[in-house]
């Protein structure tokens, strides 16, 4: 299972607030040819879903949660923030 920090959550969250989307929708990681990509979507009954200050902020269906085992969904800062998936 895919874990995501608090870094990234803050992160997506303000991303979320600063677009005005509404709480009931966020981000999921979605793979497509081997390629994750994060895209505003409405969760499913399946999918985990992370919630930050009552909003949804990130989603992931039970597939592409269980092929993400033992790695970390993180913000990254320097020049830019950035959002990154790393192994543990």
């Amino acid at each position: 299972m895919i874990q995501v920090s608090e870094a990234a959550s803050t992160a997506l969250l303000e991303a979320l607030e600063d677009a005005s989307v509404p709480p009931e929708a966020g981000y999921r990681l979605a793979a497509t040819e081997g390629v994750y990509k994060l895209r505003l979507d409405r969760p499913s009954s399946d999918d985990r879903v992370i919630r930050e200050e009552e909003r949804v902020v990130f989603m992931v269906e039970p597939e592409v949660d269980d092929a993400l085992e033992g790695v970390v969904l993180d913000l990254k800062e320097g020049d830019s923030k950035r959002l990154t998936l790393q192994v543990v």
